[in-house]
């Protein structure tokens, strides 16, 4: 019987500030474009998030690769003040 994974965990802090959406073209990035980039990725499973980081959850066979795929693909477009990480927990510089 093979052991149960759990799932691999990306995730994106600091999106927000003031813990508001400033601007129609962040709503789309938050809640649009992250969205796309993680279905596209492949194996998502779920979404978390707190004021101001979200945290996607990747599950099932392949789920490190489209962890990975999901990172590359948000560094690509992210705002100088995202921080991206491969955990489930935030990290904030402060």
């Amino acid at each position: 019987m093979a052991a149960e994974r759990a799932p691999t965990a990306t995730t994106v802090s600091g999106y927000r500030t003031n813990g508001d959406i400033e601007s129609e073209e962040d709503a789309t990035l938050i809640y649009g474009t992250l969205h796309q980039l993680a279905d596209q990725a492949g194996t998502c499973s779920q979404t978390r998030g707190g004021n101001d980081y979200k945290t996607w959850f990747f599950d099932g066979p392949g789920a490190e690769q489209a962890a990975i795929a999901f990172i590359a693909a948000v560094t690509a477009i992210a705002k100088p003040w995202w921080v991206i990480t491969p955990t489930a927990q935030p990290k904030f510089h402060r």
